[in-house]
This record gives C-alpha cells, sequence and structure tokens, in this order.
C-alpha cells in the first residue's frame, strides 16, 4: 500500500506536462486505472514518452455452464484495449501479460482478499446466477437454429471477382464458415465479418474469398453449426441460360400485344365481306333478274 501511494504522488507534479489525470470511478477498476497510471508516471521518470491522450481500464469477468455439466470462470483487466493482468483461480495469482503490469500484479497479490472475493463470486453466486437464468429461458437459450446458407458473386471495378458465404438466422452465436479449394482450405485468402444479431433472435455472419474469372465453380464454403448434424458444402451456381428467360418474357409480351390486333383485323375483314354481301343483293336493275345479277356481279 506504501509503494501505491508514493507513486501516486508522482502524478500531480505531471499534470502540467500531460492532459491525462486520475480518473474518479466509483467503481472497484478505479484503483486499477489509479495503479496503472502511476506505473506510467514512474515511467515518464524514466525518460521514457509519456502516453498522452484518453486511455481507458477494462474490467471481464464471468462463467460458463457447458453442455456435459462442467464449469468454468474467468477475472481479467485490461488496458487500451489489451490484455493487462488476468487471474488464475487456481493459485489466486495474478498474470501480467505486459511487463507495465507488473507493478500491478505485485500490490494486487499483497492485498490478497481481492482474489479471494473475486474466485469466491465466479464460482458461487456467478453460477447459481446463470443456473437460474438458464431455468428460466432454457427453451430460448438452449434452441438451436440451424444457418440459411447462400454464395453470391459480386464483381469490382477492376474486374476481381469475390464469393461471399452468407449464413443467416442461426442460433447459437458460434458457428464456423471456411472456404476450400478442392481439398484445401483457405484460411489465409479467406477475409471474415464478425458475427451479428440479425434483429430477430439469431445471427449472421459471412466470408468472402477471390477468385479467378470462370473457375467459380471450384470453391466451395463449408459450414459447422450445432443446429447441422453435418458439414454443410455450398457453392455458387450460375444463372441458367439468363437469354431463355428474357426471349420468353418479350415472346409473351408480343403475343399479349398481338391477339388484340389479330382481333380487330378479323373483325374488319368480317365486317368488309357483310357490306359486299349486302350491297350484292340490293344491286340496281329493276325487276328484270338478268340486269341485276349481272349488277351484282359487276359490284362484287
Amino acid at each position: 500500500m506504501l509503494l501505491f501511494l508514493q507513486l501516486l504522488r508522482l502524478v500531480p507534479k505531471l499534470a502540467a506536462e500531460s492532459p491525462w489525470g486520475l480518473p474518479v470511478v466509483a467503481d472497484s477498476p478505479a484503483s486499477l486505472a489509479k495503479v496503472v497510471m502511476a506505473e506510467l508516471a514512474d515511467l515518464k521518470l524514466e525518460n521514457k514518452p509519456w502516453p498522452g491522450g484518453i486511455h481507458s481500464t477494462q474490467r471481464m469477468f464471468g462463467c460458463e455452464i457447458r453442455e456435459d455439466g462442467s464449469t468454468s470462470s474467468f477475472w481479467q483487466f485490461g488496458f487500451d484495449g489489451q490484455d493487462h493482468l488476468s487471474l488464475d483461480l487456481e493459485t489466486l495469482s495474478w498474470v501480467s501479460a505486459k511487463p507495465a503490469a507488473m507493478r500491478t500484479k505485485s500490490w494486487w497479490e499483497m492485498e490478497r482478499c481481492y482474489a479471494e472475493y473475486d474466485k469466491a463470486y465466479l464460482e458461487g453466486l456467478c453460477l447459481i446466477s446463470l443456473g437460474r437464468y438458464l431455468e428460466l429461458g432454457g427453451q430460448s437459450l438452449t434452441r438451436k437454429e440451424p444457418p440459411t446458407v447462400q454464395v453470391t458473386r459480386h464483381t469490382a471495378q477492376d474486374g476481381g471477382i469475390t464469393l461471399k458465404c452468407w449464413a443467416r438466422g442461426f442460433y447459437p452465436r458460434d458457428i464456423s464458415l471456411s472456404w476450400w479449394l478442392g481439398e484445401e482450405e483457405l484460411v489465409l485468402e479467406t477475409e471474415y465479418v464478425e458475427t451479428r444479431p440479425s434483429g430477430d433472435g439469431t445471427y449472421q455472419m459471412w466470408a468472402a474469398v477471390q477468385v479467378p474469372a470462370r473457375m467459380e465453380d471450384r470453391y466451395t464454403c463449408h459450414v459447422q453449426h450445432s443446429g447441422l448434424n453435418h458439414i454443410l458444402t455450398v457453392a455458387w451456381e450460375a444463372p441458367s441460360h439468363p437469354w431463355i428467360t428474357s426471349a420468353v418474357v418479350i415472346s409473351t409480351i408480343f403475343t399479349i400485344t398481338f391477339l388484340p390486333m389479330a382481333g380487330v383485323l378479323i373483325f374488319i375483314k368480317q365486317y368488309s365481306q357483310a357490306r359486299k354481301q349486302e350491297s350484292c343483293q340490293q344491286a340496281p336493275g329493276g325487276e328484270d333478274p338478268a340486269v341485276r345479277v349481272e349488277a351484282a356481279q359487276l359490284l362484287c
């Protein structure tokens, strides 16, 4: 504790040099933040660069109940998004991820009550609460919904071709997507996006790979998920003869357009024939049949 207070006295003297002051935090991570900053202040005294700007400390802890009934727990601290300290629950010692965390490790191991409290919480109240959640929402939390998988093809402005393997509507969150060329897994060539919520209680994810032109059908996407009873293999399927579909649509439109016109032409022809027959029957010539026949032949 004396070492901790001595280090803290160094920081106010450097307040004019650095915009990074001690945070006012009510939660227990405040002690970690102060210790870390005091360590960095000590580095300043050794003529090493002071890390200016905004910095943060993080605490992450939790417990897990696996399907076989076994449990596990963790308690970790980070600094600026990187590992700083983690608790070894077996030995109740703190493991430092970086040399800068050694002072924090030494001080916290002097205060063994912190590690004992963390262990008691993780192996007691944390597991009890998690078990209660499973009892209340077991059907929802333990359900398994298989993913819907689709492969899409995308062409970039430079002509490059990318295949994307989409997995949607799956639960739980854990899933594995991989691209294969024959029997070879394309680990380094594959680009992933992190699994994201879909907004309906399920998740979605995609994995992409660049491929040469006219070789798309040689690549396959392999999907593994607890909702599937086997490894799902999906490949990109090219549209089958799109020009045939266009021809059918055009011919259908032409037929629909042509039919009314044909009906008008037939009606005009029939009307014309009827007028001619009427004119033939009313041909001039008086009462003389011979004259009427001759006049009708001339008209018709």
